[in-house]
Formats: structure tokens, C-alpha cells, sequence
């Protein structure tokens, strides 16, 4: 996962959230940026970007990973990239 967001006053303004290794190509996550653009950047983005990850992305299954286990590892990483974005930001998490 890479993600680059504009945050001003704790809010989300803009950004993007782009996934690798779930699929055979990197993924921009659409739905999951739409679920926190606008909103406070705090513990709720996190949770709100992981839920709309299903939405995003179709994982692969492989010999290293299920496509049910790499959707779940992106939201982690989703969830744990969020939360220390809110820290640097100084947003409550």
C-alpha cells in the first residue's frame, strides 16, 4: 500500500490510496478514498477506508496468500497507515 493524502484542518481534502500484491496491478482505491474525503482524519477513517476496500479490490488467490487473506491484510494496512497519518497530522485518534 502507498497512500498520499492532503489534510487541512484534520480533515481529509484529497489523496490517493493505491494497493499492490492483491491484484496482477497496482489498484487506486476509489471507493475507500471517497469513504474519508471530507471527513476527520481520527480512528473512524481508518475503519471507514477498510470497509470499502471489498469494493475496491478483487484479490487474487496464490500459492502465498488467499484472496480472502490479502483483503484483510490491505485493510490492517489501510487501518495502521490511517492511524499513524492522524498522528502526524495531530488529529485525535
Amino acid at each position: 500500500m502507498a497512500f498520499n493524502l492532503e489534510v487541512a484542518g484534520g480533515v481529509v481534502k484529497s489523496g490517493r490510496l493505491a494497493y499492490f500484491a492483491s491484484e496482477d496491478k497496482p489498484t487506486l482505491a476509489r471507493k475507500a478514498l471517497a469513504a474519508v474525503w471530507g471527513t476527520p482524519l481520527d480512528g473512524r477513517s481508518g475503519e471507514a477506508a477498510a470497509a470499502a476496500l471489498a469494493e475496491d479490490l478483487r484479490p487474487m488467490s496464490s500459492p502465498q496468500a488467499s484472496a480472502k487473506m490479502r483483503l484483510h491484510l490491505q485493510r490492517v494496512l489501510t487501518r495502521r497507515a490511517l492511524e499513524i497519518a492522524a498522528k502526524r497530522v495531530g488529529a485525535a485518534t
